[in-house]
């Protein structure tokens, strides 16, 4: 009899084994495959959620950037007529409120090109040109009567207050201000030094 109980006692346990755990462990990896697949999608809709946020916020910004500030041709066409009436009688007058209105131009459609990081680099060089160029512009400037740095100042000083406005918005796209703020700011610095030695 006590054989007998034994020998029940070790077909159960025969049985679980060969039956149960079988089954249990399917069961715990069906659980351990679920929260895998479970951290897996959440990962997923982590990065997805981020890189929406990263463009949705490049593109509100690129957007700003754009309508903040117009044509830079235009924001500066009255104040550019004025002075082009008061330098007429002016000998070189004339040629150096076409520099310094370029200058600008070529300054607005150069930051109105930046919309992210890679052309932001690729507007540096022209940054650095256009911060060479006011040296020569500076001499230039220096000659002048009075009555024509009075007329070409208030040029500079509305094309100085167009570019901040649009830098400013520009510097907003994420990652662009690592990249071109030194090099902007020298460029701004410059500016507002020759719009002082035109007063």
């Amino acid at each position: 009899m006590f054989k007998f109980k034994w020998l029940m006692v070790c077909l159960t346990l025969t049985w679980c084994i060969a039956g149960c755990s079988p089954k249990e462990d399917s069961s715990l990896q069906d659980v351990g495959k679920d929260a895998a697949r479970s951290i897996e999608d959440t990962t997923k809709d982590m990065v997805d959620a981020t890189r929406d946020a990263v463009g949705s916020a490049t593109d509100a910004a690129t957007r700003a950037a754009e309508a903040a500030v117009g044509s830079v041709k235009d924001q500066l066409a009255d104040v550019t007529k004025k002075a082009s009436e008061a330098l007429s009688g002016i000998e070189g007058g004339p040629e150096i409120l076409k520099q310094v209105t370029q200058l600008f131009e070529s300054a607005g459609e150069t930051l109105h090109g930046i919309a992210d990081i890679d052309s932001a680099k690729a507007a540096l060089p022209k940054i650095s040109e256009l911060t060479s160029s006011l040296d020569g512009l500076t001499t230039s400037l220096g000659n002048m009567p009075a009555e024509a740095k009075t007329a070409i100042g208030g040029v500079i000083e509305k094309g100085v207050g167009t570019l901040k406005a649009l830098a400013e918005k520009i510097l907003a796209i994420p990652g662009v201000q690592d990249v071109i703020k030194p090099q902007l700011d020298e460029f701004m610095t410059k500016l507002a030094a020759i719009m002082g030695k035109s007063e």
